[in-house]
């Protein structure tokens, strides 16, 4: 009996793997052709690094060394002269070791110009490992062959026609949430606009205040007619005698002052010896 219920529950599996796999047939295929087909990634995804120029084709790059201080792993080498033409600097040396790089995208998040962006060139791979250390011509090269990159100050940026174009706010990372936050404020009630304002209202009824008025006044000492009205009180402050001695602080009953007591001196501390030790 045992055999026979084993074997009806393996064919039972069998039956449901096997719907199972015939159903997914229909399925559209997810699987992408890599590589003949690039998978397409996130502007935001941290894969390798680039030198954007504007679109006069000058360097964004103002050699402010931010990067390269910043840089935990010291991969970073920038060498920089005096502009003889005007401010700042001019850029002579610009290389990343991507070997030691740990991809922290800390230089990205520290350049206030956001010269070096992170791109979504994913494919290096080599067996030299020379070819991982770029110099500012391949990470200029990297910057013109992308077509979306990402920074912190300007955000997730296209290059169209030669143009650098800002991408929309439902592109940018927390952008929709940015746009519920809008739609929020937007659908908000807005309070209205009080003008002058009003008289001050009070809970207690006016015949109660007459009265309290009343009273409070028929009670006040009014001076005599004719009679000279008294200054008002000042407070007077009498100082002591030096040779008059302070007044006992209050103590509890039955306390009586030891007036030869003294602080004992601490107690030295000793080992305590075992016996038979010296």
């Amino acid at each position: 009996m045992s055999l026979l219920k084993d074997i009806v529950t393996s064919v039972s599996a069998i039956a449901k793997g096997m719907g199972k796999t015939y159903a997914e047939q229909s399925e559209p295929v997810a699987t992408e052709l890599y590589p003949f087909e690039q998978p397409h990634l996130p502007p935001v995804s941290m894969q390798s690094l680039a030198l954007i120029k504007d679109e006069k084709g000058e360097d964004r790059c103002v050699s402010c060394l931010a990067c390269e201080k910043i840089c935990p792993s010291q991969v970073i080498t920038i060498e920089r002269h005096r502009n003889p033409a005007g401010k700042g600097f001019v850029l002579d040396r610009f290389d990343i070791d991507m070997v030691n790089c740990m991809y922290c995208a800390m230089c990205v998040e520290a350049c206030p110009a956001s010269a070096i962006v992170t791109v979504q060139d994913f494919e290096m791979c080599t067996f030299n490992l020379q070819t991982l250390k770029f110099d500012k011509a391949f990470l200029d090269e990297q910057g013109e062959r992308a077509d979306q990159w990402y920074s912190p100050k300007f955000g997730v940026e296209y290059r169209r026609d030669g143009k650098i174009v800002r991408a929309p706010l439902e592109e940018q990372p927390g952008g929709l949430a940015e746009m519920e936050k809008q739609r929020a404020a937007a659908e908000a009630p807005t309070p209205a606009k009080s003008g002058a304002p009003g008289p001050v209202t009070s809970s207690v009824a006016p015949t109660a205040i007459a009265e309290k008025r009343v009273t409070t006044v028929a009670s006040a000492e009014v001076p005599a007619a004719g009679s000279p009205v008294p200054p008002p009180p000042v407070d007077v402050i009498v100082a002591k005698p030096a040779d008059e001695p302070a007044e006992p602080t209050t103590r509890p009953e039955g306390f009586t002052p030891d007036p030869n007591r003294a602080r004992k001196p601490a107690k030295r501390w000793e080992p305590v010896k075992k016996e038979g030790e010296e």
